[in-house]
């Protein structure tokens, strides 16, 4: 079995901060990432080493709960023996660390080994130096049998470091990450709030992707999360919020069509992408250094066949309001977002991503249905992604035979 052992003692730099454990990042606290992390390390048990049950401490232990794994809080280093067997491993995670790494967390998933970081450019962040050249990067696995060891020395020795000089004594190996962490920082140790309200922004820069001019509707959302989505974080708006409304938008923009007008509907169904690639910028920012599931690739899925579905129907609707003539006007417009999916399909990233994009697309539409020309403009939407397709089948094929 794995044991996580988080400590939740020291106090942050800076007074009205209280603990270093409950100091926020991108609407998380310290000790909820590192939560996260030991989960995803496949740990059963969390013992959270504390000198008081506070509130967030109890919300730690619902969460770890709902996790399915066990909670403990002890207040003694020696307490510590008796949740833990020889056969056990024992994650431990030092106050204030902020876990964003997945090579943190692939060296840690390989069992036993103590991280390290190059001295010089760890000392700032307040990592502890373990010898001439490395620091210890605040993250360690150790097998259980060492943590027997805690009984010989004082009870009121600090845990985490006695743990370490454990493990070091006792042969742990020693896995350094890369320097980069500290500069990106994905991987820091934190002594303030200003100090993680500093490190934001830059963090953020890096986590989501570059700008992409095939891709203004996912670049307009990148650069939406990156200016407001710490603001939203911090108030608990969640990413599964924002898509959760991203389908309602989709879904009312077809009522809203045929009762208002397809313009309209055209401009709420592109509201409700926005609001949906929006919310998958902000889960890259809320899932950073937790484990993957893949429900939100599968929740960002089913919404673009429920923005493609509103497409047709407003399509259709635009195009004529006689009952008679939906088959035609369903198939015209069945036959427009089918074109535009085999050209994503066929074509590189930039071009996949330009006719995946569905912010020019209800742009456009409604502007054609404004000029009275929708079933013309769907048309010649759908002659040039056809085209595009036929010419990359040919292109492909003479460089094949080639």
């Amino acid at each position: 079995m794995r044991v996580a052992l988080l400590s939740i003692l020291d106090h942050a730099g800076e007074a009205e901060d209280g603990h270093r454990a409950f100091l926020t990042f991108a609407g998380k606290s310290l000790a909820a990432r590192q939560l996260e992390l030991a989960l995803g390390l496949g740990c059963e048990r969390i013992v959270c080493i504390s000198d008081n049950l506070a509130h967030p401490l109890i919300a730690l232990q619902h969460r770890v709960e709902g996790a399915g794994a066990r909670f403990h809080v002890i207040s003694a280093p020696r307490a510590l023996g008796g949740l833990i067997h020889a056969s056990d491993e024992l994650v431990v995670i030092a106050d204030g660390v902020l876990p964003l790494a997945a090579e943190a967390q692939e060296l840690l998933d390989k069992g036993n080994a103590v991280l390290t970081l190059p001295a010089d450019e760890a000392l700032d962040w307040g990592f502890e130096r373990i010898d001439l050249n490395d620091a210890w990067a605040g993250a360690l696995v150790i097998p259980g049998r060492l943590v027997e060891r805690l009984s010989q020395l004082p009870p009121d020795c600090d845990a985490v470091s006695a743990l370490l000089r454990i493990a070091l004594q006792g042969g742990v190996p020693q896995r350094e990450l890369p320097e980069r962490l500290l500069t990106e920082g994905r991987w820091v140790r934190l002594s303030s709030q200003s100090e993680a309200d500093e490190l934001e922004p830059q963090w953020l820069r890096r986590l989501l992707p570059a700008p992409d001019p095939f891709a203004p509707g996912n670049t307009l959302a990148n650069w939406l999360a990156g200016r407001w989505g710490m603001s939203l974080l911090d108030r608990g708006v969640s990413a599964r919020a924002l898509v959760s409304l991203a389908f309602v938008a989709a879904l009312a923009a077809i009522p809203l069509g045929w009762y208002v007008s397809v313009i309209a509907g055209f401009l709420t169904v592109m509201t409700g992408w926005m609001l949906g690639r929006g919310g998958v910028a902000l889960g890259l920012v809320e899932t950073s250094g937790a484990a993957r599931t893949g429900h939100g690739g599968r929740l960002a899925s089913a919404l673009e066949w429920i923005v493609d579905l509103a497409l047709v129907m407003l399509v259709a609707m635009g195009v004529g309001e006689q009952f008679t003539g939906w088959p035609e006007q369903l198939f015209g417009a069945i036959f427009l977002i089918a074109s535009l999916r085999i050209l994503a399909a066929l074509h590189g990233p930039g071009w996949r991503a330009l006719a995946a994009d569905r912010l020019i697309l209800p742009i456009f539409l409604a502007a054609a249905a404004g000029a009275g020309v929708l079933k013309e403009g769907a048309e010649v939407l759908t002659l040039l992604a056809l085209i595009g397709s036929i010419a990359h089948l040919r292109l492909s094929a003479k460089l094949t035979q080639a």
